[in-house]
């Protein structure tokens, strides 16, 4: 190759005009001969092989190795990242939705347990009575028919006494849990329900209900599955039972006649449901005078119906669970008259009538309701056991 020559010290091609060997680094001299050094060389080469040329191999592969190993070190350095990162955001996102799942099951799980208590305490404070209350007033306020039945399975046996006593007829004072009404609302749509149950605490609660269109409040007291208490008015009973019977026993004495054939006569049945039995007095001087009047105690007396005369003449009474049947049977006709009390009055209906002459019938037909029991106007035996 033209203008190269060989180191004398390395034996590698460099150029002829080098003065440094660029593979074995050695300075050259013009004046050096070329034969002599040669074996020099020789005898050199094998030593810098091993001391030079090998090590300057040695490097270069080094230098190799070296960025290999860099670039798989930064591989596995990207890789890693790659790793440690994806690592931590799942191992940081799966905690928080696992939190998040935790935080919902555990809200859900104490709101369930809030429903499940409230439902527990509703079943046990409230739902049972308010369930009890509507079911009983179905009775009541005649969506059914009132039976010994339900009587039983509603209502305590103190109450079930309280309202026996309470009555005239041998039954239930049931009508108590009602309105006084007796007919329906004018204007309204004679709707009879109850409205509305609300606790009042300690077992009572007030029921609002329609009755026949009028409105409705009553409270109860409901222990043990049974309705056990009633608020009802009886002062009558309680605190003015004397005065009930002191003003009954000086009404009945205006009707106290000398005359031996005098029939007048009374009887008591509470016709208005307000817990104070008013008394009917029969009066006249014969049958074809007589008249019924109807008093009740207010703070005093008060005359519901003074009568018309000859309105009971030949009549005998029958006592239902809120009316009164007026028979009137005279010379083979009769006529009956549903009594009840209406809108602070007494309303009189014709409910059956008859004529023995025409059907051939020996004897008249009688209501299928109690007899009245009736007094002497002279005997107050009855009022004073009031």
């Amino acid at each position: 190759m033209e203008g190269t020559k060989k180191c004398p010290y390395c034996g590698g091609e460099i150029m002829a005009t080098a003065k440094k060997c660029k593979h074995c680094k050695q300075w050259l001299t013009e004046k050096q001969s070329l034969t002599e050094p040669i074996r020099h060389q020789e005898i050199q080469s094998y030593s810098d092989k091993a001391n030079n040329i090998e090590p300057q191999c040695d490097d270069s592969e080094n230098n190799n190795r070296l960025w290999i190993g860099l670039l798989v070190a930064g591989a596995i350095l990207i890789l890693l990242f790659f790793y440690l990162g994806f690592s931590k955001s799942s191992s940081k996102d799966t905690p928080i939705e696992t939190d998040v799942e935790l935080a919902n099951m555990s809200s859900d799980s104490q709101s369930q347990s809030y429903v499940e208590d409230d439902i527990s305490n509703q079943t046990e404070s409230s739902e049972e009575p308010v369930v009890i209350i509507n079911e009983f007033y179905q009775y009541v306020l005649g969506e059914k028919p009132m039976t010994d039945e339900a009587i039983d399975k509603y209502l305590s046996p103190n109450l079930k006494k309280e309202l026996w006593e309470l009555d005239y007829d041998n039954s239930y004072s049931i009508f108590r849990f009602r309105t006084s009404a007796q007919d329906y609302e004018l204007g309204t749509e004679n709707i009879s329900k109850v409205k509305d149950v609300t606790s009042e605490g300690d077992g009572w609660y007030t029921v609002t209900y329609l009755d026949m269109g009028h409105k409705g409040l009553t409270q109860v007291k409901v222990s043990d599955g049974k309705i056990v208490e009633l608020k009802l008015d009886k002062s009558w009973n309680t605190n003015d039972t004397e005065a009930v019977k002191k003003a009954y026993v000086q009404l009945l004495s205006q009707f106290v006649t000398n005359d031996e054939f005098s029939s007048n006569y009374y009887f008591l049945f509470d016709i208005t449901g307000d817990g104070i039995p008013e008394i009917w007095i029969v009066s006249g001087t014969c049958e074809a005078d007589y008249k019924l009047s109807v008093f009740t105690y207010d703070n005093g007396m008060v005359v519901i119906d003074e009568g018309e005369e000859g309105n009971a003449g030949h009549s005998s009474f029958y006592r239902g669970k809120d009316y009164i049947i007026r028979l009137s049977a005279h010379m083979g006709y009769a006529n009956w008259k549903k009594i009840t009390y209406r809108n602070g009055r007494l309303k009189r209906d014709d409910v059956f009538e008859e004529d023995l002459n025409q059907s051939g019938k020996e004897d008249y037909t009688v209501p299928s309701e109690a007899p009245v029991e009736t007094h002497p106007v002279g005997d107050t035996r009855a009022i004073v056991a009031m």
